[in-house]
């Protein structure tokens, strides 16, 4: 088997068991709008460790929605630059480790596109932190 499929089987499987991967991939290499609650759905459907039904209720009935607008106190500031946006306890802050991107059309009306991404970016960043 090619190094590309094997690649690309791996990353696949790993998604299929991590949601919140599985909607990052489907936002930012796939393009897809997973605001939307038919989009979560299908990319949740993917997702083993997801229990589709368990997500449908929560999402119609609205149980997380005081959480969600908790949150909308500090997503209208700068403090938080995007999703994911790491804040480590020295007060510094990494904003979309490990991937480069650049914006197609005007800045948050237009749609990102992923121009590299580097999957060690995790150990780099603990190696930093704890010296």
């Amino acid at each position: 088997m090619r190094p590309a499929r094997i690649t690309r089987r791996t990353r696949e499987r790993r998604t299929r068991d991590d949601p919140v991967k599985a909607l990052r991939r489907a936002f930012w290499f796939d393009s897809r709008p997973i605001g939307h609650r038919q989009v979560i759905l299908e990319v949740a459907a993917d997702v083993d460790s997801v229990d589709a039904a368990a997500l449908t209720a929560a999402l119609d009935d609205g149980r997380a929605r005081s959480a969600v607008m908790a949150d909308h106190t500090i997503a209208v500031t700068d403090v938080v630059q995007g999703s994911p946006h790491l804040f480590l306890p020295d007060g510094t802050s990494v904003h979309n480790p490990g991937i480069d991107v650049h914006w197609e059309g005007p800045w948050a009306s237009g749609y990102p596109i992923a121009q590299a991404t580097d999957p060690d970016w995790p150990d780099r960043l603990l190696n930093l932190v704890t010296g």
